[in-house]
């Protein structure tokens, strides 16, 4: 083998070693969580929901955790991910909650079949849904209501929910945790308002 050779091995060798150690931190999955399967239960109720649609701002509609920093702005995590769209996984977790709300006896998703009548529609639109600088994570919700296909959606209404969580711009566990909490005080609102 020749000096070249050898040369180029080596620097083959360091090129690798340096990609692993500076490869950066693995990337870290989360969800929104939803009520524990123990505390749903079968709602006795009659009423028929389509939950539907949801819409999120061009922002959050990412795989990368948003939060606001000290300067104002917002930054995008490259490792602390969403495990599955936002959107969906928001959804999902309302879903949940309204299934146990005693007023609800079925919740469909949007877009319900064209046949079927008799139903109530709340549609979402998510305004803010991050934890903002002071260590608050905040959610403003835009909510629709109405009845069958043909109604025409009452006045939106808009709900905010906050909460203080950690300052910490690493902390992304609590900020989540602190997020499903404000999921959670929706649904309980949602389900208040439909009882």
């Amino acid at each position: 083998m020749t000096i070249r050779g050898l040369l180029i091995s080596a620097l083959s060798v360091l090129v690798t070693l340096l990609t692993g150690c500076l490869g950066g931190r693995a990337t870290n999955y989360h969800l929104l969580t939803g009520p524990a399967d123990e505390a749903v239960s079968a709602s006795s109720g009659e009423k028929l929901l389509e939950l539907g649609p949801l819409s999120l701002p061009r922002y959050l509609d990412r795989s990368g955790i948003v939060i606001e920093n000290a300067a104002q702005q917002l930054l995008i995590s490259d490792v602390e991910q969403w495990a599955e769209p936002l959107g969906e996984n928001l959804t999902r977790v309302l879903r949940a909650h309204l299934e146990a709300c005693p007023a609800v006896g079925r919740v469909e998703l949007y877009p319900l079949r064209a046949s079927q009548s008799g139903f109530e529609r709340l549609s979402l639109d998510v305004l803010q849904f991050e934890r903002v600088s002071t260590g608050t994570a905040v959610l403003r919700v835009r909510v629709g209501r109405g009845l069958d296909t043909k109604d025409r959606l009452k006045p939106a209404e808009i709900l905010f929910f906050s909460m203080p969580c950690s300052t910490s711009d690493s902390d992304f566990s609590g900020t989540v945790s602190c997020m499903s909490q404000l999921v959670t005080d929706l649904g309980r609102k949602l389900c208040d308002s439909l009882g």
